[in-house]
């Protein structure tokens, strides 16, 4: 049943949509490292307690699924709530002297920025605490899975980034990023210094065999890629001399792995560089 809820979840971030199945079909099935998983997901969300170890079998890949699940639908679900809240509370304010007057504040009580806010917070406690007690004795696989959360987790509106590029999968029913959103996903960039860092974690811990690599690799390294691409294109407009070329070993890696969308994503990238 795993496999089931994490290739729903793939799917719901490689299309930009909500996931279908529920954290309660991954950790509440009746084997031991279900079990063992969603004890070390309350106590590194709810209860913000660093977990037990050593952990029955995956139950340490699990929970750190879990999270990721909850990541996603925080940008796809609620993410989204808070940016119309502010632009909505914005254009209704006066304007003094020609200049609009922000009267916006983000720690409101149940105002959408100030969950948002709170979720984000407590998410990255989690993985914190998962990080401390299980990434030095995590695989490489794992270990990228473990920054792609950090990396998606600080920069919501990464799902823009597909359709800004026009991967296929996504040009045709996500359209054109308005410049609202192109700006929005340009603010977090830039006020996020750890996304990039984790963008090129993921790159750094990529291993796979040619025939055998796992589900989640392709998805981590196309959007760490697009990532750095975005980085550099904002850097190349401060005057910084950063180089598309780098996304050439994102490139690399991807063409030796053997997932179909492999060759598409591949392929959007080569379109960068040109």
């Amino acid at each position: 049943m795993m496999a089931f809820v994490l290739i729903d979840l793939l799917r719901a971030l490689h299309y930009g949509l909500p996931s279908t199945l529920s954290l309660a079909e991954l950790l509440l099935l009746p084997t031991p490292a279900s079990s063992a998983a969603l004890e070390i997901y309350n106590r590194v969300v709810y209860e913000h307690l660093k977990p037990p170890a050593p952990c029955e079998g995956d139950a340490a890949l699990i929970a750190l699924v879990a999270i990721l699940a909850d990541i996603h639908t925080l940008a796809i679900a609620f993410h989204p709530l808070g940016v119309v809240a502010a632009a909505s509370t914005s254009s209704s304010f006066p304007k003094l002297a020609g200049k609009e007057v922000s009267l916006i504040n983000p720690y409101i009580p149940f105002s959408p920025s100030n969950e948002n806010r709170l979720a984000r917070r407590r998410l990255q406690r989690a993985l914190d605490l998962w990080a401390e007690a299980f990434l030095t004795t995590s695989n490489e696989h794992v270990t990228v899975l473990y920054h792609f959360c950090n990396m998606y987790l600080n920069l919501p509106s990464m799902q823009i980034l597909p359709a800004l590029v026009k991967y296929p999968p996504r040009s045709d029913t996500d359209g054109r990023p308005s410049q609202e959103q192109q700006d929005m996903l340009d603010a977090e960039l830039k006020a996020q210094p750890k996304v990039q860092k984790s963008a090129w974690l993921v790159l750094e811990h990529v291993q796979h065999d040619m025939f055998v690599s796992p589900t989640w690799l392709p998805l981590a390294v196309f959007y760490a890629a697009l990532v750095i691409w975005r980085m550099v294109h904002l850097q190349a407009e401060g005057g910084s001399h950063g180089s598309r070329k780098v996304l050439l070993l994102f490139k690399a890696e991807l063409n030796n792995m053997c997932w179909p969308c492999c060759t598409v994503m591949a392929a959007t990238l080569d379109s960068l560089l040109a």
